[in-house]
């Protein structure tokens, strides 16, 4: 007996390709193809998405369930009854309730898929796809491939190597970027760098990862000048900290390198990468500029960075720490090329002198600050300890005139005069 329905959804077909469909109230009818493929009376309230392996509740308005309810039969109400009841904990995220009371229904399962992959917890999430595999063991709901490559991508995410790579080898014949792209990760990651770079050469359009993994390759090989060539390509494709310092650290020489970390420095509020930076900078600043005393042949005694560096107070600031080491770096490379013999050393002792005349300002600006905090430390003390005696002659004032009135309350009950000595 055929029955009119209002579902959004039906399962078209019984062979591995079951695909997902929207119906209206005039179209929906019960077939017996309907009816025998798994789970139907749940996932009939919902829409597959195949593609991503998950399901979408469709929620019904009062009156379109009330409609609904009419064509159902006794048995089918309950059905239903039983999806609003696990959806609703579906969406409270009650997996344990959910999973332990109803270990059949299959979109719960789904739904906990995704909601691993959401938080990360990617072993599982691969024990949770197997279950769903297991559960559409002919895969009338999602496909074959679509579940082995899922199964593919968190062997990976897990640092199953071998695993993976078994996986994603089945799909190698589909000629799809990706699909090399895992490949070469795969075998980069078992150490096979001639096969991960032979599958990167596959793909048609270079990703970002492709050329990661092309730079990681080249960098763990040596081959320096082609990991430069790499990191120079990921700058372009990302301009951030962490590319530019790939480019800096592959550079040809120093001259390359310190531009590079200006760059890098630019990128950046991360206090923990510009203090990594400026280490560097100060390296190299300073090797370039003894290098070229040395090549010169001056006797001039410059005064060292990180020397000044290591007196500055706490009250100077990291962005003024900044531009006081750019304003010196500069300021000695002039120096160099301007000045030389006498008048070089001349200058350099005047830098020192203009650098330790600023610490010395700035020092004696902290103690000064230091006192007014102890100084300000020590009002708000007195003033604290001045408000507790007057809350403390405050409350023995209250006490006293509680106990007073309490004695004229008792006098005056007893009809007898208070005595003056008790006012």
């Amino acid at each position: 007996m055929k029955k009119t329905l209002i579902i959004f959804f039906a399962l078209c077909c019984l062979n591995l390709g079951a695909l997902a469909e929207v119906f209206t109230v005039q179209s929906v009818q019960y077939t017996q193809q309907n009816i025998s493929i798994p789970y139907f009376r749940y996932l009939r309230y919902y829409i597959i998405d195949e593609k991503r392996i998950n399901l979408i509740y469709k929620n019904l308005s009062s009156r379109e369930e009330e409609n609904l309810l009419k064509t159902l039969s006794k048995e089918e109400k309950k059905d239903y009854k039983l999806v609003k009841k696990v959806q609703s904990l579906i969406n409270r995220n009650a997996w344990g309730e959910i999973l332990y009371n109803y270990p059949d229904y299959f979109p719960a399962y789904v739904f906990y898929y995704h909601r691993c992959l959401e938080q990360k917890y990617y072993s599982e999430a691969q024990r949770n796809l197997s279950k769903i595999r297991e559960m559409d063991r002919y895969f009338q709901i999602f496909k074959e491939d679509t579940i082995n490559l899922a199964m593919a991508d968190l062997y990976l995410k897990n640092g199953q190597f071998q695993t993976a790579l078994q996986y994603y080898k089945m799909f190698e014949d589909k000629n799809d970027d990706k699909i090399f792209s895992a490949i070469a990760n795969c075998y980069f990651q078992l150490g096979n760098n001639d096969k991960a770079i032979a599958y990167v050469k596959k793909a048609h359009n270079l990703s970002y990862d492709d050329v990661e993994l092309m730079y990681l390759i080249s960098q763990k090989t040596n081959k320096i000048p082609e990991a430069h060539k790499w990191a120079k390509i990921l700058t372009d494709k990302k301009y951030n900290f962490e590319n530019l310092m790939k480019v800096q650290l592959t550079a040809p020489n120093d001259e390359e390198k310190l531009k590079y970390c200006y760059q890098a420095r630019n990128t950046t509020i991360n206090p923990d990468e510009i203090t990594k930076v400026n280490e560097i900078i100060t390296n190299l600043e300073q090797k370039k500029l003894d290098k070229y005393i040395q090549k010169s042949g001056q006797s001039a005694r410059m005064p060292q960075w990180s020397d000044i560096a290591n007196r500055f107070p706490p009250n100077i600031s990291d962005a003024e720490k900044i531009a006081k080491q750019d304003e010196f770096f500069a300021k000695a490379n002039l120096y160099l090329t301007k000045y030389s013999g006498n008048q070089l050393s001349q200058a350099f002792n005047s830098l020192g002198e203009e650098y330790d005349r600023y610490i010395s300002n700035s020092q004696e600006k902290y103690y000064q600050e230091q006192q007014l905090k102890a100084q300000q430390a020590l009002r708000e003390a007195k003033e604290r300890e001045i408000l507790l005696r007057e809350q403390m002659i405050e409350e023995q004032r209250a006490r006293r005139y509680m106990e007073l009135r309490r004695r004229m309350y008792y006098m005056d009950y007893m009809g007898t005069p208070m005595s003056p000595f008790w006012y």
